[in-house]
């Protein structure tokens, strides 16, 4: 009897362990199925989000080839709107209302990144570097940059038009808080086409046409402010050709959000009546 007494101790002792054992095992599976769980809600939400932004796109879209008497302003001012439970704010902007980079000339370049923010050498290196990126060859500019400055970062220079304004933060003498101070009235998004004033904001007004602008920025600032009839006009304005960039933002009642920005151009045609040109 008393050998035995060790083996029920030894046993009870097992069962203890192989209890605490599976309990941790569940524990942990639980703690596993309930992260899987929250991160399919989280994906789901993100999903649902982008659903809404889409939506957004679309809302817009239908805006712009409506027959209504008044449209929404191109001008890039916010909209909000509901779309089932979601939030969105929708803006619309005429790209032609945007200083084009791409174009290239050294006066727009440089009346730009002035109304940026950018002076004295700062200034020089930032032009020279872009002119240097956009045309075609290799011939380095007084204070720009080719291939050769390039080289250690792992850059290769475009020698091409930018494909997005974002491309700036590559260019010598851009940092991000520049790249984000221009993102607001420059655009990649064409090169031919006039500069249209009536859809235009102030800052692209001025970085378009440097000091002679003053008095355009003024006047337009005091319509974006709500004088009627200048919005009606530009309300009225044809816009076929012309790219125009709808931004959306998405917000659901469990915080998730979304968003959207679709470059797309109107056509006039019934059978196709937009083309899309960017879709990020």
């Amino acid at each position: 009897m008393t050998k035995r007494r060790p083996r029920r101790g030894y046993a009870l002792v097992a069962a203890v362990a192989a209890l605490a054992l599976f309990g941790s095992l569940s524990l942990l599976l639980i703690g596993s199925s309930r992260g899987a769980i929250d991160a399919a809600a989280a994906e789901a939400g993100r999903v649902r989000a982008h659903a809404a932004a889409d939506a957004g796109v679309a809302i817009a879209l239908d805006n712009l080839l409506s027959d209504r008497e008044v449209r929404w302003p191109v001008d890039g001012r916010r909209r909000e709107v509901r779309f089932g439970d979601a939030r969105l704010a929708i803006r619309i902007e005429d790209q032609h209302g945007k200083v084009a980079i791409n174009r290239g000339y050294a006066q727009l370049v440089d009346t730009t990144l002035q109304h940026a923010g950018l002076s004295g050498q700062r200034l020089r290196i930032a032009r020279d570097s872009l002119l240097d990126w956009l045309d075609f060859d290799d011939e380095q500019r007084a204070e720009g940059a080719e291939a050769p400055y390039y080289a250690r970062t792992g850059i290769a220079p475009r020698d091409a038009p930018l494909r997005s304004v974002d491309e700036l933060a590559r260019v010598r003498g851009f940092d991000a808080a520049t790249v984000a101070r221009l993102r607001g009235f420059v655009t990649t998004d064409h090169i031919a086409g006039s500069f249209a004033e009536e859809s235009a904001t102030p800052d692209a007004i001025h970085a378009q046409y440097g000091a002679a602008g003053a008095a355009v920025a003024v006047r337009r600032q005091k319509e974006l402010a709500g004088q009627a009839v200048a919005l009606d006009i530009a309300s009225k304005a044809p816009l076929t050709f012309r790219p125009l960039a709808i931004g959306v933002e998405a917000v659901l009642p469990d915080g998730a959000r979304a968003r959207r920005v679709a470059v797309v151009e109107l056509t006039g045609d019934r059978r196709r009546p937009y083309v899309v040109r960017r879709w990020e």
